[in-house]
C-alpha cells in the first residue's frame, strides 16, 4: 500500500461518505470509488461495508484505517519538522534537569534518539532553574524535566512516570531495621543531598515535614553515586527519589527505607512550550522515548 491509499481509507472512514472524501482529495466521486475498488481487488478483502447507505469499516477495513492514522501523522510530522530544521539551520535540542547524574536511563533514550536524528546535537545540562517557565519560554531550553507542574497557560506538560522519596540508609545504621520511617528519626542525621542549604525545602515540599524538622548537618555532594559511597561508609542518610537512585545501590550495602507518610509518591513531567511537538518532531520522540524506556522499569 502506498501513502495515497492510506489517506484514501482513512479520509473516507473520517467523512463518512464517498462525496465527501473525494472533496477533501480534490477526486471525482467516481475516480474516488474506482481507486477503492482497486485497493480492495489488489488487497484481497473488503475494507468497507455498506450499512444503511453508509460506509462502515470490516474489521480488517479498521486495522489498517487504525495504522493508516499513524503513517499520516507521522508523515506529516515529519514535513513539520524538516520545514522548521531547515528554518532554525538544525538547532540544537537542549534539555534541562534537575541533576543528569541520578538519571540511569538517559544514556539510553539519548542513543535512541541519536540514532533518529544523528544530525542533531542533543545539549544535556543540569542547571534548571525553580523558574523553568523562564528557562523555556525565553528558550534557554527545549524541554524541563520536572516534578513541580506550575499553571501556565503557554506550557504543557507530559507525565512519564511515577515514583517516591525514599530515605537511603547503611545497613550498619540503626535506621536500617525499620521498615518505614519518620521526620524525627532523621534529625540526628547529617543528610548528604544534592542540593544547596538554601534549596533543602524542595526535596520535601511533596510531603511537607514540620517545620520544626531539620536535619543535624546538611551535607552538598553532586555526583549521585558518590552520594550512596558516603551513606554506604555511614557518613550519613540520603534522601532521594526511588526511581532514580535504585541502580546505584545495587552492590552496596545500603537498603531504601519510605517515608511514615502516605503522600511521597509524586509524579515527574516533561514540560515543554505549548505546541512545541508541531514545530520540532524531535522534541516529540524524545518525549516518546522517555515514556517508553520508563515504562519498562519498575517506577512506571
Amino acid at each position: 500500500m502506498e501513502l495515497k491509499h492510506f489517506k484514501l481509507i482513512v479520509f473516507i472512514h473520517e467523512e463518512g461518505s464517498l462525496t465527501k472524501a473525494a472533496e477533501k482529495l480534490c477526486l471525482t466521486q467516481s475516480a474516488l470509488s474506482h481507486q477503492l475498488s482497486e485497493l480492495e481487488s489488489s488487497l484481497g478483502f473488503s475494507v468497507f461495508k455498506r450499512l444503511n447507505r453508509k460506509l462502515t469499516p470490516t474489521d480488517q477495513g479498521y486495522r489498517l484505517i487504525k495504522e493508516g492514522k499513524k503513517i499520516i501523522s507521522e508523515v506529516n510530522r515529519s514535513i513539520e519538522y524538516a520545514i522548521s530544521t531547515g528554518a532554525k539551520n538544525n538547532d540544537p535540542l537542549k534539555i534541562m534537569v534537575e541533576c543528569y547524574s541520578s538519571f540511569s536511563f538517559l544514556p539510553n533514550v539519548l542513543r535512541d534518539l541519536n540514532n533518529q536524528f544523528p544530525q542533531t546535537e542533543v545539549i544535556v545540562e543540569s542547571s534548571l532553574s525553580h523558574d523553568y517557565e523562564f528557562d523555556l519560554l525565553n528558550e534557554r531550553c527545549d524541554i524541563c524535566l520536572v516534578v513541580n507542574k506550575k499553571l501556565d497557560d503557554e506550557l504543557e506538560f507530559h507525565e512519564i512516570v511515577n515514583d517516591r522519596l525514599m530515605v537511603v540508609v547503611s545497613e550498619n545504621n540503626p535506621l536500617s531495621k525499620h521498615e518505614c520511617l519518620g521526620f524525627e528519626s532523621l534529625k540526628n542525621e547529617t543528610l548528604i543531598t544534592h542540593c544547596k542549604q538554601s534549596e533543602i525545602d524542595a526535596i520535601f515540599e511533596h510531603i511537607r515535614p514540620p517545620k520544626s524538622f531539620q536535619p543535624r548537618k546538611i551535607l552538598q555532594i553532586t555526583s549521585t553515586e558518590s552520594i550512596i559511597n558516603l551513606v554506604d561508609q555511614g557518613i550519613g542518610v540520603a534522601v532521594m527519589s526511588e526511581w532514580a537512585v535504585s541502580s546505584y545501590c545495587e552492590g552496596r550495602r545500603v537498603s531504601l527505607k519510605p517515608f511514615e507518610t502516605d503522600n511521597c509518591k509524586r509524579p515527574w513531567y516533561l514540560s515543554i512550550k505549548k505546541n512545541a511537538t508541531k514545530k520540532n518532531q524531535m522534541i516529540g520522540n524524545f518525549i516518546d522515548l522517555m515514556k517508553k524506556h520508563n515504562s519498562l522499569s519498575n517506577f512506571a
